[in-house]
């Protein structure tokens, strides 16, 4: 869904419909919610909080760059937020299928993974239904066992 947006975009331009952008960012905000909401707290563990962490900075990053991008797509500099968005999207996606699934695939059961992935569909479809899913959703706070606590 989302690295199917990413492509489709086709890189820098001004000349990419409106609904289009929506689209991308609908896309994407549903996707970054649905993978808070369930997939990473299904999939914690200590084997790979280092890996949900650095998920759920990107996931904030790349929010970051679309809300910047769709607060004013004809700003200069908009074709650069999208191309850096575009990266940010294709590394995540990267990540996520070399790093992080392979590991949930050895925590979790196939059949404890169709059930998350049934949950996920369900909610994306939810949110998609309900009508443009933007602004793209505030980050999640973090859970408190990936929380660094300064020590007093």
């Amino acid at each position: 869904m989302v690295r199917t947006g990413a492509q489709s975009y086709g890189g820098p331009t001004h000349s990419a419909p409106t609904d289009r952008r929506g689209q991308i960012a609908d896309n994407l905000a549903v996707h970054t919610a649905i993978e808070e909401r369930f997939f990473y707290p299904a999939v914690r563990a200590r084997q790979i909080e280092e890996n949900l962490e650095e998920a759920y900075d990107e996931h904030h990053d790349a929010k970051k760059i679309l809300l910047e991008a769709l607060h004013d797509p004809d700003a200069a500099g908009f074709d650069g937020k999208v191309a850096a968005l575009k990266g940010a999207i294709e590394h995540h996606v990267a990540e996520e299928e070399e790093e992080l699934f392979p590991k949930v695939r050895k925590l979790l059961t196939s059949e404890a993974l169709d059930a998350l992935g049934q949950t996920m569909e369900g909610e994306a479809a939810a949110m998609m239904d309900a009508g443009e899913p933007r602004p793209v959703p505030a980050p999640v706070l973090l859970p408190p066992s990936l929380v660094v606590r300064a020590s007093s």
